[in-house]
């Protein structure tokens, strides 16, 4: 069996963004109450904005983090039988039995199958993926579409 991750995301790297994201946090909570208490200059130059300002890139640190660890999630998988896929916009892993495939049409950044019950078309599309696992994906699709 094979597996693709689709997106390649170290989770160190996401790790350290919301590590860094909740400092960001705590450090600007920690400021505002601190204004707060000694009297929120509302200046914007020369006022306690900063505090705002790290919340903000707290927030958008830890969510861009919680984004990525998102998208780690998702892959493309087979075996002699069947092709298994969870991508952008499933909700679940799909599974797809080689043997019902009729047809396979290759394109750019999207592979269309056939299948032979009730005239299904399924639909995967690749987007913002790295070219070479959008490659090693094309190759294997191409590989099976010879063999249909």
């Amino acid at each position: 069996m094979e597996k693709i991750s689709i997106y390649k995301i170290k989770q160190k790297t996401l790790k350290a963004v919301i590590g860094i994201g909740v400092v960001f946090i705590f450090l600007g909570l920690t400021l505002l109450i601190r204004a707060i208490y000694v009297g929120f200059n509302t200046n914007f130059f020369g006022g306690n904005w900063n505090s705002v300002n790290f919340i903000a890139q707290g927030i958008i640190f830890t969510l861009l983090g919680l984004h990525g660890l998102k998208y780690r999630n998702y892959f493309i998988e087979w075996d002699e039988n069947q092709i298994r896929y969870l991508i952008k916009g499933e909700k679940k892993i799909r599974i797809i039995e080689i043997s019902k495939i009729v047809s396979i049409e290759i394109k750019l950044n999207k592979i269309i199958c056939q299948l032979n019950e009730h005239k299904e078309k399924i639909e995967l599309e690749f987007e913002a993926v790295e070219y070479s696992v959008l490659k090693r994906i094309k190759d294997k699709f191409e590989e099976l579409k010879t063999n249909l």
